[in-house]
């Protein structure tokens, strides 16, 4: 499974030119309809990668270390204990298709964190 999930992504990485954000909006939309494991496959890189920052900003911190504006955006949000990948993606998924198509010409990433953060907002401590 970790195989062919690899070359997923190595195959979505080559098929266009290289760029800020390889996913957009309309990229994101087309997964959701599509193929909605590789769309919560996405989502959940976002969201590792936000929860990393969360935690780079906790080891900053515990340092003596200021923390930057990436680790303070990862701490707006906690998802709860019993969320599941298909949570995340229905969530992000229902949210673009709420939003007029102009919406789609975003990043990704961009999308999700929006989506993500309307759907599990919440007080961390």
């Amino acid at each position: 499974m970790k195989r062919r999930l690899l070359a997923i992504i190595a195959a979505l990485a080559l098929t266009g030119p290289a760029k800020s954000d390889f996913v957009n909006g309309e990229d994101l939309h087309n997964m959701c309809q599509k193929n909605p494991n590789l769309a919560a496959t996405y989502v959940l890189g976002v969201l590792d990668t936000f929860g990393g920052a969360r935690q780079a900003g906790q080891l900053a911190q515990d340092a003596g270390h200021p923390v930057g504006a990436f680790e303070k955006l990862a701490e707006a949000v906690c998802l709860p204990s019993n969320t599941t990948g298909e949570n995340v993606q229905a969530a992000v998924c229902e949210f673009l298709a709420d939003q007029p198509k102009e919406y789609r010409k975003y990043a990704g990433h961009a999308i999700v964190w929006e989506a993500i953060t309307r759907a599990y907002a919440t007080d961390c401590n």
